[in-house]
C-alpha cells in the first residue's frame, strides 16, 4: 500500500516500469524519423493535396521533382543538416533566378515545419539556410505589343473559342484559370464578373480576394464572345469552355 511496508516490491517495480519505458521511448524516437523523401509522400503531400489549391500542389510537385526528390535522397529528417541546404542552393546559383531558389528554400522549410508540428523534429534545419553565393540577375519581363497580340489572334481564325480566350487574357488580364472557370451567366452586356477559378477540371475559388471582381470587356473581347456564343446556340448558362462530357475545357493544346 505505500512504501513503509511494501519499500523492496514498490522499488522493484519502479525500476521494473523505467527499464520497460525506456525500450518504448527509443522505439518512439526511431519510428518518428524517416527517410525525407518517404514524409514528402506519406505525410506532407497528403496534407497540401487536402488543403491548398491545386495550382499550388502543382508547383510544389514541380519543384520537388526537379530540385528536392533527388537532394534528399536517403537522408532522414534527423539526419539532415543546415549547411546540406545552403550547398545544394550554391548549386544552383548559375542555373535559377532568385525567385525559383526562394520557392525551393520555401518549400524544403515547409516540409521540415510539417515534421516538427507532427513531433517528429525540435529544429527546422532549414531556417537558417542561406544562399552563399551570387544569384544570377533576373531577365526583364517580357511583353507581346499590341500588335503581336492581335497577329495571335488573327492567328486562331479558325478556332474562335481560342481567339476568346486569348482575348479575355490580353484585353482583360484574366488568368487561365479564371478564364476556364467562367460561365455564360457571368457577363454582361459590357463587362464580366469574375466569380470562381477552375485548375485541371476542378473548381476552385480565385487566387486572391481581389480578384473576385467585375471587369469591362473592349471591343477586342466581345467581338469573338458574340460569334462562340452564336456558334454555341446563344445559351444562357454553363460553361463558356466545355468539353464534351460537360465540363470545363482546356484549350492550351489547341492554342499551341
Amino acid at each position: 500500500k505505500d512504501n513503509k511496508y511494501f519499500s523492496r516490491t514498490c522499488k522493484a517495480v519502479k525500476l521494473k516500469r523505467d527499464e520497460f519505458m525506456r525500450t518504448v521511448n527509443v522505439s518512439q524516437v526511431i519510428e518518428a524519423d524517416m527517410r525525407v523523401v518517404d514524409f514528402w509522400e506519406q505525410r506532407y503531400l497528403p496534407f497540401v493535396q487536402e488543403n491548398m489549391k491545386p495550382s499550388t500542389v502543382s508547383g510544389y510537385k514541380q519543384i520537388w521533382n526537379q530540385h528536392l526528390k533527388r537532394h534528399f535522397g536517403q537522408m532522414t529528417l534527423q539526419d539532415y543538416r543546415t549547411h546540406v541546404g545552403s550547398a545544394l542552393l550554391l548549386s544552383l546559383t548559375k542555373t535559377q533566378g532568385r525567385r525559383t531558389l526562394n520557392h525551393i528554400r520555401s518549400l524544403a522549410s515547409g516540409v521540415f515545419t510539417h515534421a516538427i508540428n507532427e513531433g517528429r523534429l525540435e529544429i527546422n534545419p532549414w531556417h537558417d539556410v542561406k544562399i552563399l553565393g551570387k544569384v544570377r540577375a533576373p531577365k526583364p519581363t517580357s511583353h507581346y505589343t499590341l500588335e503581336e497580340a492581335e497577329n495571335i489572334i488573327s492567328a486562331l481564325v479558325e478556332h474562335v473559342e481560342c481567339q476568346l480566350m486569348i482575348a479575355l487574357s490580353f484585353f482583360a488580364g484574366l488568368r487561365p484559370s479564371e478564364i476556364a472557370g467562367l460561365k455564360w451567366e457571368d457577363f454582361d452586356t459590357d463587362s464580366v464578373n469574375i466569380r470562381r477559378a477552375c485548375v485541371r477540371s476542378k473548381v476552385v475559388t480565385c487566387k486572391t480576394p481581389e480578384s473576385v471582381a467585375t471587369l469591362p470587356l473592349l471591343s477586342q473581347v466581345l467581338a469573338p464572345w458574340a460569334l462562340w456564343r452564336q456558334k454555341k446556340g446563344n445559351p444562357k448558362d454553363g460553361w463558356v469552355f466545355a468539353n464534351e462530357r460537360g465540363n470545363p475545357q482546356d484549350l492550351k493544346d489547341v492554342i499551341r
